[in-house]
């Protein structure tokens, strides 16, 4: 059995990146050597991010957040990385040229974060919904750099629209506003059913009661009410005046 379950995360995690390339442009164009070179481009380059941030940002403790926000900032090289593939590897079409740098950086990837853990881990367990979530993930990731590699070929392109650019940088910080979003859940939670709490109890009020009770407020004494005669006299007057005639 734990043969099998290594043979179902397998296929999950790698069948997706060998129908990419078999069933587009890739193959037609014979650009294996291609993904391969762009596969080595993302080792260099995630081998570089990592050494500057451990030259220059320091994990600091009780500073996770600022880290990972210098983390995602330096995941800018990435596009670098792309645009490198795709002006120096890249020959014919531009079609062609997205593929072959997102399908080789997402299948480094594959080979770099996944593969050895779930060699190591799969192939000793039955059944664990960790290595199906895993394998998932990686479908997801190819995606991922995909929809990136498009982003900078149309950036490259002169098409250097807002939309663009904000598909980018969303892009580029993905980790961090899915950290923050994780974080956040359980206090949105909590306000939503709170939120929901005050609604419901709002609405049994209003129906408990039908409308809120008349409001009536005690009379001023010392006005005078009147009536008024058709000429004012004297008498009249002291009264509207409050004052004493003598």
């Amino acid at each position: 059995m734990t043969f099998f379950h290594l043979l179902n995360c397998a296929a999950l995690a790698i069948g997706p990146y060998v129908l990419t390339y078999k069933y587009t442009l890739l193959a037609d164009y014979n650009t294996f050597w291609r993904c391969c070179q762009a596969a080595l481009i993302y080792i260099i380059t995630q081998g570089l991010k990592l050494l500057v941030l451990a030259t220059f940002f320091p994990a600091v403790e009780g500073a996770e957040t600022f880290v990972d926000g210098l983390k995602s900032c330096m995941d800018l090289v990435d596009f670098l990385g792309f645009y490198v593939i795709m002006t120096y590897l890249g020959a014919g079409r531009g079609e062609v040229r997205f593929l072959v740098a997102g399908l080789g950086w997402a299948a480094a990837e594959l080979a770099v974060t996944r593969c050895i853990p779930l060699w190591v881990g799969a192939r000793g367990a039955e059944f664990n919904w960790h290595h199906i979530q895993s394998s998932l993930e990686a479908n997801f990731s190819l995606v991922h750099h995909l929809s990136a590699a498009t982003l900078v070929w149309l950036w490259t392109r002169q098409s250097r629209s807002v939309a663009t650019a904000t598909l980018l940088l969303l892009a580029n910080f993905k980790p961090l506003i899915l950290d923050c979003i994780k974080h956040m859940s359980s206090s949105l939670v909590i306000v939503g059913l709170g939120m929901a709490a005050v609604g419901f109890g709002g609405r049994y009020l209003l129906k408990r009661f039908k409308g809120f009770p008349n409001v009536t407020f005690p009379a001023i004494s010392g006005f005078y009410k009147g009536g008024f005669e058709p000429k004012m006299t004297k008498s009249e007057a002291s009264k509207i005046l409050s004052v004493w005639t003598f």
